[in-house]
């Protein structure tokens, strides 16, 4: 929780400081309320995903919670009358259920029950789809990219002033926070994060680049397979993670999936 709050007082001040000069004043109230909600459901989100990495590992929390990139795609294709729905996004829409199901199915036994260990990565599905959803809903109806720095920056302050709160009720909750690998850690973390969002936003705010549209569908697409691909990597390399094959044929997949939604 240490470093989780350390990364979302970095991303905060990232992007206040970046828009301080610029347009942070213009934002609208549909705009703040927006990145509030956003903010309190991103450390929601943020905390299930580090038990659901401790509990199932990094490769199945990883495709779980970017598997989720159908909510959005789904949403996009409502509420956009330029995204479209092909048969190979609806193909790639089924076979995202499936992927999900078999990447966290589990018939080894082990000290946390078979429930539990699906449960949590079944939990970052839905839920960071509904989180990935506002941010599109904000992005169509709020952020232009003259308040992007700024609606990001109060979107992470939400979520540091709420990690605060924790740590203050939390008994010992400032415990070893003042340490360079937690801070470096956190600091880290932190620029990712904000770069993750706010250049997802400005890549959803793309019209027309050389004639070509960009649609939204295709953007959640992309970005959800490059970072299911590098953490599964990870998982395999840095923590030596033991898959399945019924979890490999998921992953495999999944990536079948995301390759079809973008086509």
């Amino acid at each position: 929780m240490q470093i989780i709050v350390i990364n979302y007082l970095v991303a905060a001040l990232t992007g206040i400081i970046a828009a301080a000069p610029l347009h942070i004043t213009e934002l609208t109230g549909g705009t703040i309320v927006t990145a509030l909600l956003i903010g309190v459901m991103f450390i929601i989100m943020f905390y299930v995903i580090s038990l659901s990495t401790h509990v199932a590992g990094i490769s199945i929390t990883t495709v779980a919670s970017k598997m989720s990139v159908i909510f959005p795609i789904i949403f996009s294709l409502l509420i956009e009358q330029n995204d479209r729905l092909t048969s190979y996004k609806a193909a790639g829409i089924g076979l995202s259920f499936i992927a999900v199901l078999l990447t966290i199915w589990n018939t080894r036994t082990s000290e946390v029950s078979g429930l539990s260990r699906m449960g949590l990565p079944i939990l970052l599905f839905v839920g960071m789809g509904i989180v990935d959803s506002v941010v599109k809903y904000a992005q169509f109806n709020f952020v232009t990219d003259k308040v992007s720095l700024g609606f990001t920056g109060i979107l992470f302050a939400t979520s540091a002033i709420i990690g605060l709160i924790v740590l203050m009720v939390k008994k010992n909750g400032f415990k070893d926070i003042i340490n360079y690998r937690t801070i470096a850690t956190g600091i880290i973390l932190g620029i990712a994060n904000f770069g993750s969002i706010y250049f997802l936003i400005r890549a959803l705010n793309i019209r027309n680049i050389s004639d070509h549209f960009f649609e939204s569908s295709e953007i959640f697409a992309v970005n959800n397979t490059g970072i299911v691909s590098v953490s599964v990597i990870t998982g395999l390399l840095l923590f030596k993670e033991r898959l399945t094959p019924v979890n490999w044929s998921g992953i495999l997949l999944a990536i079948l999936a995301i390759y079809l939604l973008t086509l």
